[in-house]
């Protein structure tokens, strides 16, 4: 066979010729801080969604009733609204964590899995009946700022969860 690289060959140069080329392949792209001066990762260049699309539930008292049995917390500011009344509040107010593992679906629902930390506190009761919404909105570097709050009303939880990666 002749001498030369293939693109002297021509396309007429045979079978043999196309078969002598080696594959072309993409060269391997850096990672790590040295290849990110701005240290970011390569899911944080953009790719991070601007928020965490919301969910809701609706925390009536059969929600309420269902919580108490699968968290073992029959607590009756949960449950009984002549005991809730008589602590101060209108009447049951839905478990805080009710609202929280409704955001932790909601941020599994978004990036596959949950967050790497989250940081929250809990703001105001949810009162038994209120529909709960949950969400987040991108802050950057894997940061969300994350709620619950009651449909037509306050926040009942406010904080940050932080991602390791991007969907």
């Amino acid at each position: 066979m002749s001498g030369g690289p293939p693109e002297e060959r021509g396309a007429d140069a045979g079978p043999e010729a196309r078969a002598e080329e080696p594959e072309r392949a993409e060269p391997p792209r850096p990672t790590g801080p040295s290849s990110n001066p701005a240290g970011r990762s390569e899911r944080e260049e953009g790719t991070w969604p601007p928020e965490i699309p919301p969910l809701e539930l609706v925390a009536d008292a059969e929600a309420a009733r269902l919580y108490a049995e699968l968290s073992a917390d029959h607590n009756p500011i949960h449950l009984d609204a002549a005991f809730a009344r008589g602590a101060g509040f209108d009447g049951p107010i839905a478990h805080g964590t009710l609202s929280l593992g409704l955001l932790l679906r909601a941020v599994e629902a978004a990036f596959g899995a949950p967050p790497a930390s989250l940081d929250i506190r809990f703001t105001r009761p949810l009162p038994v009946g209120a529909t709960v919404r949950v969400g987040g909105r991108h802050e950057g570097e894997g940061r969300y700022a994350v709620w619950a709050e009651a449909v037509g009303g306050a926040r009942t939880l406010e904080g940050t969860a932080t991602l390791e990666r991007a969907p």
